[in-house]
């Protein structure tokens, strides 16, 4: 066997495998108690939400003076999503499937200036954007099963005024990119290389005097004619 396909070129350690070489035998097989995934799909969605100018919704602070129109918008941040309580439901017909709802809500700040100038923000509550999830899922022994929803992104793609009648209202748009899963504790053999090892010692950022110290030493004194002008200079 050449030597490149030796155990001993790539070490035990996590990480990517180089190119050519390969990793060793398993050691030994081993029963871990592992959350296994049995289904699982993922989720897009956009939508707008608007709410009326000084509503539970939408407060403006500050609450004084109060805002000239026409309002400029200069940000939209969304906050962090959270799931709320899943609920599992059978599906009539379908013994291995089930029903997964929950909501994904988040909060959303949106800063705005008027026709003075002034900067106004607007907190839109965690409850008042909400995403409904109701989806379909392969579940076969829901008593020992559960769902689970990762967030994977909570975005405010832009907002906007519009006017209606009189009354002014906030339109955010928010992306939302979610994974929906069916998940059980289970029993797994799976192959190991025994435990992991000991990491290497962690790196600190350190302080601002420790920076200072290991820079070089600045030049004290200006150069001279010799240092700047070349031999075959004029």
């Amino acid at each position: 066997m050449p030597e490149s396909m030796h155990s001993i070129d790539h070490p035990t350690i996590p990480g990517p495998v180089p190119p050519g070489h390969h990793p060793p035998h398993f050691t030994e097989i081993v029963c871990i108690d592992v959350k296994k995934v049995f289904d699982s799909c993922s989720n897009v969605e956009c939508e707008s939400f608007c709410f009326e100018l000084d509503e539970d919704c939408a407060e403006i602070y500050p609450a004084s003076p109060e805002p000239v129109p026409p309002f400029i918008v200069v940000s939209c941040t969304a906050g962090t999503a959270t799931v709320g309580p899943i609920t599992i439901l059978p599906v009539p017909g379908e013994p291995l499937l089930r029903r997964v709802i929950a909501s994904i809500c988040g909060p959303v700040t949106v800063t705005f200036t008027d026709a003075t100038g002034m900067t106004f923000t607007i907190n839109i509550p965690q409850d008042c954007i909400c995403f409904q999830k109701d989806v379909l899922l392969f579940m076969p022994n829901p008593a020992v099963m559960f769902g689970h929803i990762e967030v994977v992104s909570f975005t405010c793609l832009g907002a906007k005024f519009i006017k209606e009648n009189e009354d002014f209202e906030i339109c955010v748009t928010i992306g939302l990119r979610a994974i929906v899963k069916s998940e059980g504790w289970v029993q797994l053999l799976v192959g190991s290389f025994g435990y992991c090892p000991v990491p290497p010692t962690c790196r600190e950022l350190g302080t601002l005097c420790e920076g200072f110290i290991a820079a070089p030493f600045p030049t004290i004194f200006p150069p001279q004619i010799f240092e700047v002008l070349s031999p075959t200079s004029p």
